[in-house]
């Protein structure tokens, strides 16, 4: 009864959010207005999330934890900010796709009130998560020696259930490490293993997750996120403003789309230079390294190549499924997420479809290009299909373990068996077709004919 009452309140507050926004647009006003000022001006930094004292002077963070309101002082925070990554070997210019991010939100006309103020939130609790990352690798730079050996990175043209249920079943031995998500979303002080299931931030994790699925239930039908669960690398990606889901959801996103489709690969080196920090510091107090990281994200699929250059010892493994599936699949759950910013009627389902196709057809591109130029490869690269993998399960583990040159251990075969018996593979229900997105099918064949073609997909 209570969760329920929870659940209405936080609905009724979104309502009401939205109906005051409404009348103060009839008289000329925008309520949270998304723009660099205001994101900056209230970015507070608390003291429990830095490691040492006296560290906030350096870039013109004031004593009582916020950072100065004046608009010079972006520049300032973002040169300090480099100066201080530079002296650790990084180099990543966030500001760029900060500011265009920002811009292209700010000036999305179809954004109620409720979503300009998540974005406000979302946007300093990144500047947040920036600083605190940045102070405890001044504080401990020893943390930027922790080796990141043979990383296995799990990939797709979509994140589905599949690449998920394959990366928990990898998360069951002891000897790797899938960052659970709410690591991935708090990742500063570094979290202890021996605490791993006792930490507050487990707590506020659920929290986050629980206001998310309150406002929309619709998305626990789609995900099955737990702060307690490995999560996507996608929250490591966005301290860096590289957000593959803005392009898609965003209905003002060309410039930033344009953006992200145009960098390099050294661009994207010092993006994952970045990436590799935040590693080192979840690897910090649990094994020193001596861990096999299990990553899944579909973003790393467009930029594999600057993958390889900071990880050259990396394995990927492409989970490959049928894109008909797959389309129908992601226009349903985007068009979930861009209930979170849009009004209902606000929303064009075939635009979103094109959107949607788009950003996948990019992605087989990419990845058919790089797959080509890089031949064979089975010690870095190994392609498993969705049916292989819900058939037999503990066949293409074994096959995952021998490619990688793991061993098995008699605990990990018993823990997968115990996994599979209490996790059986849910339909949750059906998909739908892609025509209720403007799409067709023969022409997502056509589209995709050379990615099915080059992995074998069928279709």
């Amino acid at each position: 009864m209570l969760i329920k009452i929870h659940r209405y309140c936080r609905r009724l507050h979104r309502f009401l959010l939205n109906l005051l926004g409404f009348f103060a647009s009839l008289l000329g006003i925008r309520m949270y207005s998304i723009n660099i000022d205001n994101i900056v001006r209230y970015s507070k930094i608390s003291r429990s999330e830095c490691v040492g004292p006296n560290i906030f002077e350096p870039i013109g963070i004031s004593s009582n934890g916020y950072i100065s309101n004046k608009a010079s002082n972006i520049l300032k925070l973002s040169s300090a900010h480099l100066n201080g990554q530079q002296a650790l070997g990084v180099a990543c210019n966030w500001m760029e796709p900060f500011s265009i991010l920002v811009n292209c939100w700010a000036n999305d006309t179809k954004l109620t009130t409720y979503a300009r103020r998540l974005l406000l939130d979302q946007f300093k609790a990144v500047l947040r998560d920036r600083e605190a990352i940045r102070q405890t690798l001044v504080r401990h730079p020893g943390i930027i020696m922790i080796p990141v050996q043979r990383p296995i990175f799990i990939v797709g043209l979509h994140p589905n259930a599949w690449i998920s249920r394959l990366q928990n079943l990898l998360a069951l031995d002891s000897s790797n490490k899938a960052p659970l998500l709410w690591e991935l979303l708090h990742p500063t002080p570094p979290p202890r293993e021996d605490k791993l299931y006792t930490d507050p931030r487990l707590h506020q994790a659920r929290q986050e997750i629980t206001a998310m699925y309150d406002l929309h239930p619709e998305l626990q039908d789609q995900h099955t996120s737990a702060a307690s669960l490995p999560g996507q690398c996608f929250h490591i990606f966005k301290r860096s403003f590289i957000d593959r889901c803005s392009p898609v959801i965003g209905q003002n996103m060309e410039e930033y789309r344009q953006w992200l489709k145009g960098r390099s690969v050294t661009d994207m080196v010092y993006v994952y230079r970045e990436y590799r920090r935040q590693l080192q510091i979840l690897a910090c107090h649990q094994g020193f390294g001596w861990k096999t990281f299990i990553l899944q994200d579909a973003t790393h699929v467009l930029f594999l190549d600057s993958l390889l250059e900071v990880f050259p010892n990396a394995r990927v493994i492409t989970i490959h499924q049928n894109p008909v599936e797959l389309l129908a699949m992601s226009c349903r759950e985007a068009y979930s997420l861009s209930q979170i910013y849009y009004n209902r009627k606000d929303i064009d389902k075939k635009c979103l479809g094109l959107r949607v196709t788009e950003n996948m057809s990019l992605m087989a591109e990419r990845l058919v290009q790089f797959r080509r130029g890089q031949g064979s490869k089975p010690e870095t690269f190994l392609d498993i299909s969705c049916q292989d993998l819900a058939k037999c399960p503990v066949t293409a583990l074994g096959h995952i373990y021998q490619t990688c040159g793991l061993v098995v251990s008699n605990d990990m075969i018993s823990k997968v068996q115990t996994y599979l018996s209490d996790n059986p593979i849910s339909q949750n229900g059906k998909q739908g077709g892609v025509s209720e997105w403007g799409l067709d099918q023969a022409d997502i064949r056509t589209i995709f004919r050379d990615y099915t073609s080059y992995f074998k997909v069928k279709v």
